[in-house]
C-alpha cells in the first residue's frame, strides 16, 4: 500500500522462503479421499470449522493492522512483524529488512503523511497448518503533513505472510504492496466515467 504487507522446519528461514514453502503447502493442501460416506461425512464439518476459525483470525490480524496505520500507530504497526521480517512497499526504496528498517519505513511514512485511510476489497486468504497468506486489493489515500499538500489515493495489491508463533498469535514475516499496472488504472478510470450519472442540464 504506498504504506507510504510456526512452521518449524521454516522458521528460521529467510521470508522469501516462507512464501516459496507457502505455495508448495498449499499446492497439496486438499484434504484426502475418506472412504466411505460416513467417515465423509463425520470430519467434512470439522474441518470446516478449523478452516474458517483460522481465516477469521488472519482477518482480524490484518484488519488491526490496518487500523494500526490508520490511526497512524507505529508501535501496534511495526509490533506485528517477526524480527527478520522483510517488506517491500512502493515507496522508495521499495525494500525495508529487518525491525530496524521496518521501523523507519513506518515512522517515516507516519511523519510524511496525515489522514491515512485504507480500504481493502477483494479479500482473499489461505491457510496451511502454521502458515497463513493474505491478499486483496488496496486503496490507500492520505494527505501529506501539514498545512499544504493536497490529499492523494494509490492503488494496488498487498499480499501478507503470516506465520503462528509459540504463544499461538500470528507474526507477519512478509509484507509486499505493490501499484496497480497504469494500464489497469486508466481502464479503471474510464469504467468509472462511463458509470458516471449524467450531469444536470437544468
Amino acid at each position: 500500500m504506498s504504506l507510504g504487507i510456526r512452521v518449524v522446519s521454516i522458521w528460521n528461514t529467510r521470508p522469501a522462503v516462507v512464501l516459496a514453502a507457502l505455495v508448495v503447502t498449499l499446492s497439496g493442501c486438499a484434504p484426502a479421499a475418506e472412504e466411505g460416506e460416513d467417515a465423509d461425512a463425520g470430519t467434512e464439518g470439522a474441518v470446516d470449522e478449523s478452516v474458517v476459525a483460522q481465516q477469521e483470525e488472519v482477518d482480524a490480524f490484518v484488519d488491526d493492522f490496518v487500523a494500526a496505520w490508520e490511526r497512524e500507530d507505529a508501535a501496534a504497526a511495526s509490533g506485528v512483524f517477526t524480527a527478520d521480517a522483510v517488506a517491500f512497499d512502493p515507496v522508495p526504496p521499495g525494500r525495508f529488512h529487518l525491525t530496524e528498517g521496518i521501523d523507519a519505513w513506518i515512522n517515516d511514512t507516519f511523519t510524511q503523511l496525515d489522514n491515512i485511510d485504507i480500504t481493502l476489497s477483494e479479500r482473499g486468504v489461505q491457510t496451511h497448518g502454521d502458515v497463513a497468506w493474505f491478499e486483496s486489493r488496496y486503496v490507500f489515500a492520505a494527505r501529506p503533513a501539514g498545512e499544504e499538500g493536497e490529499p492523494f489515493s494509490d492503488e494496488g495489491y498487498v499480499t501478507m505472510v503470516l506465520v503462528k508463533q509459540q504463544d499461538g498469535s500470528y507474526a507477519m514475516p512478509l509484507f509486499h504492496a505493490s501499484r496497480l499496472p497504469e494500464a489497469e488504472l486508466q481502464e479503471g478510470a474510464a469504467e468509472g466515467a462511463q458509470e458516471a450519472p449524467p450531469a444536470d442540464e437544468g
